[in-house]
């Protein structure tokens, strides 16, 4: 998922530890509003940022980032909410669960059940309960964890409309897409609190016993015969064995 959920954890990243997301907009857009929040002006904000990104991204320019900079900056002040974003869990109800099997189709019960989520995402997102999706057509249909084309994404989105299920958005070119099924109380069946292939909750429950936890980070990914981690832990958990295994021949 692209969404940026945890502001806190990046802003704590950035001032403790100098740490600049793969995306530099995305702290600078944290930075921003935290020196907001705690009453900096726009000059005084500008130049804060500016001031970190000297420091803690080699290779920066002031010259080459200074529009981009001054957007961030102006867009975050017109907005006026400075509050980070920390989204831990959405809940996921039984009578959601039960309106996504019955449509009898694991394909496109894949993308309603992402749907969903993204909804409730957004809700929180934007401090209501509208169950719109703003999101990419694209990320949407990556987090499905199938291979679709945004061509045959939005026939599924067509699908799902005409079980009532979704209302794509009546304004010329908007992809947003209304999730109508969403509840707010009920029966839970489960809470997301690990956004990574977030679509294996929905999976594991469907198809029990063909997924698990890595024992290393936690992601719930595909499960084949004894396999216990996912590929990134994978790949460190035989480094390190093969680095101790070296040391022990050593000695």
């Amino acid at each position: 998922m692209k969404l940026v959920l945890n502001e806190k954890k990046i802003l704590d990243r950035a001032l403790n530890e100098g740490i600049i997301e793969d995306k530099p907009t995305v702290t600078i857009r944290v930075l921003a509003k935290h020196y907001f929040g705690i009453g900096y002006e726009r000059e005084q904000v500008i130049f804060s940022v500016n001031n970190f990104m000297c420091k803690n991204y080699p290779g920066y320019i002031f010259s080459k980032w200074q529009k981009t900079i001054k957007n961030i900056v102006d867009r975050v002040n017109r907005k006026g909410d400075f509050e980070l974003v920390y989204i831990d869990n959405v809940i996921i109800y039984k009578s959601e669960i039960d309106v996504i099997r019955s449509i009898g189709n694991l394909r496109l019960e894949k993308l309603a059940f992402v749907l969903l989520v993204y909804a409730k995402i957004y809700n929180k997102l934007n401090k209501n309960k509208t169950n719109w999706v703003n999101a990419d057509l694209k990320d949407i249909l990556n987090d499905t964890g199938m291979r679709i084309s945004k061509v045959n994404g939005a026939l599924m989105i067509y699908e799902l409309n005409k079980l009532g299920l979704v209302q794509p958005s009546k304004i010329v070119d908007s992809t947003n897409i209304k999730v109508l099924f969403a509840q707010t109380d009920g029966d839970v069946v489960f809470i997301i609190d690990d956004f990574r292939s977030f679509i294996y909750y929905y999976l594991n429950l469907v198809e029990p016993g063909k997924h698990m936890r890595c024992q290393e980070c936690g992601e719930i990914v595909g499960y084949y015969n004894t396999r216990k981690y996912c590929n990134p832990c994978a790949k460190k958990v035989n480094i390190k064995r093969t680095t101790e295994r070296k040391k022990i021949r050593k000695v």
